[in-house]
């Protein structure tokens, strides 16, 4: 009401408008309001998320395998890391949550991964006798990749996705 108290002010004319016109310029105002408000948190939401993104990228592979880990505890999983020898088959975490155990391959890597790695995960998914799988990829994943996921327990995370996930 101040800002068309104010404009009455300004322009004496428009004083003699009735009270349900008064709140019609009123309602429009506030929606106009809101919706910067909206469009100012997705901007500041955005640029938080791209300065996240990229102190993740920057981190080298241990680093990122075990900032994931500690994202998953936080999110109630049992996460266990393994050796930084490369010999665990793809396997970089180990996951429990709800009785089910799931492998987790994190790949810190500016190009997508195709369908080769997310087949070689997979056929580590049943040799490890896990109910699921995710590939966690900073560059995240050709077409062909994602097609053969689709219907089959691996779970296919750009770094956006998995960051979008944390929040």
């Amino acid at each position: 009401y101040n800002y068309i108290g104010g404009l009455q002010k300004r322009l004496p004319d428009i004083a003699e408008f009735d009270y349900n016109l008064q709140n019609y310029f009123k309602n429009i105002i506030d929606e106009i309001v809101s919706y910067e408000h909206t469009e100012i948190n997705k901007s500041i939401i955005n640029q938080q998320l791209e300065m996240r993104r990229a102190v993740w990228l920057k981190m080298n592979g241990v680093t990122f395998e075990r900032e994931v880990a500690n994202i998953y505890i936080a999110h109630q999983h049992e996460a266990k890391t393994t050796k930084a020898i490369g010999g665990e088959g793809g396997v970089d975490i180990r996951l429990w949550k709800d009785g089910l155990y799931s492998i987790v391959q994190c790949k810190n890597v500016r190009r997508a991964i195709d369908e080769p790695a997310v087949r070689k995960l997979f056929d580590t998914m049943h040799k490890e006798k896990a109910s699921k799988a995710i590939l966690i990829c900073s560059g995240g994943f050709t077409h062909m990749a994602r097609n053969f996921a689709k219907n089959r327990p691996i779970q296919l995370l750009d770094l956006n996705q998995f960051l979008n996930l944390v929040n």
